[in-house]
């Protein structure tokens, strides 16, 4: 009943790439250096295959980290094995389409990653720790700062909230698992560390380094929001100051309000309406879009809307069986539109 989601709104989309490259970095903000990440980054894009060897010989976390339970989803059922000839050919679109979210997710990672290693490795032997143990410290630092920021496939460490209830479970957390991260970041990591920054029988640097720690997060999830709001939404022309303001205002927000579990789109809009202005858009829950798409076809069908009918049976089978229907729709979008589309206008 759910089908193929995760590849039909993922697989072949363009702006999932540019988004990611966005917003993953920010995370890493809380605990690393802006310049260390700058550069470590730009360092392993300038040498990919050597930094991602250098970093698989250090971790083997990383080594072995996929990017999230949905895209892990994705590539075990592209790889069931199938006599169909047409499975096959669907199976192999699927695999490919979502090698460009899995590329991007890698190096961003490994950027943060490297940015971590080499700072904690610099304060280590600074400290007059001998560089076999100082590199093995840093290599268990920068593997924890990883799986505490960004998402990962292994399942054990989502909330029992995102791991409760099977199938039917998924149906109701299949789109916001990812944000899980940002939500335990947000309500757990950020509080405790205010608490421990206001703790005067902590060491001032531990107080310090808290603070700096739960304000870099903060804005760190800011910047991802405006930076993506910018991007995939920009301002009307017809904004004023006063509008632009509320927008960026509202964009500081979208991080937090979306990580919401089960309700974080309701939660969005609301906030919205509160900063914008702007009448809030409350969408129907779809937990099943697939089999509705099916069903709305027929029922096209029955009233001689051969048009409409057509339409979303296609949309609805490429939703049960994998076929990138979100992807498709930003090709053509910016085909007639414009290059925006591919970054999610």
């Amino acid at each position: 009943m759910r089908g193929n989601l995760a590849s039909a709104y993922l697989g072949w989309k363009m702006s999932i790439i540019a988004l990611q490259g966005i917003s993953s970095p920010m995370p890493f903000l809380g605990d690393i250096r802006a310049d260390r990440l700058i550069k470590a980054s730009f360092d392993v894009f300038a040498h990919p295959v050597k930094s991602i060897e250098f970093i698989n010989e250090k971790s083997s976390m990383m080594k072995n980290r996929t990017m999230s339970v949905v895209i892990d989803l994705i590539l075990q059922q592209s790889r069931t094995y199938t006599d169909n000839v047409l499975m096959k050919l669907n199976h192999k679109q699927q695999e490919i389409g979502s090698l460009g979210m899995i590329l991007i997710d890698r190096y961003i990672v490994s950027g943060g990653w490297m940015a971590a290693y080499q700072q904690k490795l610099g304060e280590l032997e600074a400290s007059g720790m001998v560089t076999a143990e100082a590199d093995a410290q840093a290599v268990v630092y920068a593997d924890d700062l990883v799986l505490k920021t960004q998402p990962t496939g292994d399942a054990t460490e989502l909330a029992p909230l995102f791991r409760a209830g099977g199938e039917f479970g998924r149906a109701f957390t299949q789109f916001t698992t990812s944000l899980n991260w940002i939500w335990a970041n947000l309500t757990y990591d950020v509080p405790v560390a205010f608490k421990d920054a206001a703790n005067k029988s902590l060491p001032d640097a531990v107080r310090k380094q808290q603070f700096s720690f739960a304000v870099g997060k903060i804005v760190g999830y800011a910047m991802a929001g405006a930076l993506l709001g910018a991007v995939m939404e920009g301002h009307d022309d017809d904004d004023d100051e006063i509008d632009k303001l509320r927008n960026w205002i509202y964009w500081f927000f979208t991080q937090a309000t979306a990580s919401v579990p089960l309700i974080g789109d309701i939660v969005d809009n609301v906030v919205e309406g509160l900063i914008t202005g702007d009448k809030p858009i409350y969408w129907g829950d779809e937990f099943f879009p697939g089999l509705k798409k099916v069903l709305q076809g027929v029922g096209y069908l029955t009233t001689k809307e051969i048009g409409k009918g057509l339409k979303n049976l296609a949309e609805g089978g490429g939703l049960l069986t994998g076929l990138p229907v979100s992807g498709t729709k930003q090709m053509i979008k910016a085909v007639n539109e414009g290059p925006g589309a591919f970054v999610g206008r």
